[in-house]
């Protein structure tokens, strides 16, 4: 048992420092250039951005109908690269459904979810998809080979390429459209790093139909459970964004979209990185030692407390101030919405890493439970705020001690999970 532990903890504290050290880069440089993009850009463009991102959100979690999560576990090397051949056969399939559906339908299907501004652009969604879902499927197999250095050089070359692309592009004069390709830059630029590693090794000669249909079965538990809980979860994320368009329109939406981006820094920074990490380790090992991998949660959630409370605080209490000075006076209502998000926020960063013991003890299945039962509360939640004629700050509020309360649930039920193994 011990010496499990310590693999564990070893393992986790190389691979978090590689990946938070690029996440931290990354973050620097995004802070740096925030102030610059937001002078350049309206908040009405920043509210296009937003609302393509949700309407993404969306479409790259069908990407590959979730199995890119179970590259990470695949029990051999070649059961993995078939895993990992089926993901990529499934996301091309539904990036031409999209984009045949939008050509059809596009206006109709966009005007539906008040997604009327992206109609323009209806293009770029389906592009979007292939380019992220790609990124997200590699992803995972890079933390399968704990290759933490090459995630750490996509996430480098995504910041800096999206980025000045949206300065660039910006400065020239290009609108709403400048964020949107410097946002599929971003997300995208990591792609070619992360494939190297695969290719270098010439592991195509174990890709046969007959494994891929075999594994297609053996991880459907991702497919009917863990796919429906993450469209949930990501209509669950997106509401806001819906609701507040409908509602208030795309500068409200634009004010929320910076608020939101800029306080989930953190997020970024310190609970995805850790997540990523502990789902790696917690698949290789987690299953030999539920003891220790409980032990080492709890600390681990004890350190991210403190870690994450300092900014929390300080964009809790002053956040309108802080928005105001360094994005712009045209920016303080951005401020409002931080101070509003940061409850749910901070349960997010805290609670996030170890929800992902529900896919490696296979529980997707309470899992999407959970997750249907936030997405009601928080569909219930905007739907008051609404009748009630709330301003809009205060119904993010609501939104945020809803999704606060569902974080702590999600954590009660996974320390159950490794209680009872």
């Amino acid at each position: 048992m011990n010496k499990y532990k310590k693999i564990l903890q070893n393992n986790l504290i190389k691979g978090f420092l590689m990946i938070s050290g690029g996440t931290a880069f990354v973050q620097v440089f995004n802070m740096l250039l925030s102030p610059v993009i937001t002078r350049i850009y309206t908040p009405e463009e920043f509210g296009i951005l937003t609302l393509y991102t949700s309407v993404m959100s969306i479409l790259i979690v069908l990407g590959s109908f979730y199995y890119e999560s179970a590259i990470p576990i695949a029990e051999t090397e070649e059961k993995a690269i078939n895993v990992l051949s089926l993901c990529v056969l499934i996301l091309v399939a539904v990036v031409l459904f999209i984009s045949i559906t939008l050509y059809f339908l596009g206006a109709n299907i966009l005007g539906l979810i008040n997604a009327n501004a992206l109609t323009n652009y209806w293009y770029l969604i389906p592009i979007g998809v292939f380019t992220v879902g790609l990124y997200n499927i590699l992803m995972k197999w890079a933390l399968r080979e704990r290759n933490y250095k090459s995630i750490f050089r996509s996430k480098i070359s995504q910041s800096i390429t999206g980025n000045l692309i949206k300065i660039l592009l910006g400065v020239l004069n290009f609108g709403p459209l400048g964020l949107l390709l410097g946002n599929i830059s971003n997300q995208s630029a990591g792609v070619t790093v992360l494939s190297l590693n695969i290719l270098k090794r010439s592991l195509i000669k174990f890709v046969n139909l007959k494994e891929m249909l075999w594994c297609a079965k053996r991880y459907i538990n991702f497919f009917w459970y863990s796919l429906p809980n993450a469209v949930i979860l990501s209509f669950t994320t997106q509401i806001p964004v819906f609701f507040l368009t409908a509602i208030y329109g795309s500068e409200i939406v634009g004010y929320y979209g910076l608020a939101n981006s800029i306080i989930k820094l953190p997020v970024s920074l310190i609970g995805i990185s850790i997540g990523e990490v502990f789902y790696a380790e917690a698949a290789a090992t987690g299953k030999k030692d539920p003891n220790g991998l409980k032990e080492l949660s709890n600390k681990l959630l004890k350190k991210i407390i403190l870690l994450g409370s300092i900014p929390f605080l300080i964009l809790g209490i002053g956040g309108a101030q802080i928005f105001s000075f360094v994005f712009g006076s045209n920016w303080y209502d951005a401020g409002v919405y931080a101070q509003m998000l940061s409850l749910g926020v901070f349960s997010n960063l805290i609670f996030h890493p170890i929800s992902r013991i529900y896919g490696v003890f296979e529980k997707q299945r309470l899992k999407l439970l959970i997750d249907l039962g936030r997405f009601g509360s928080i569909t219930v939640g905007f739907i008051l705020s609404n009748r009630l004629g709330l301003q809009p700050n205060i119904a993010v509020l609501v939104y945020s001690i809803i999704t606060m309360t569902f974080y702590f649930i999600t954590y009660i039920f996974a320390q159950r999970i490794m209680e009872e193994k």
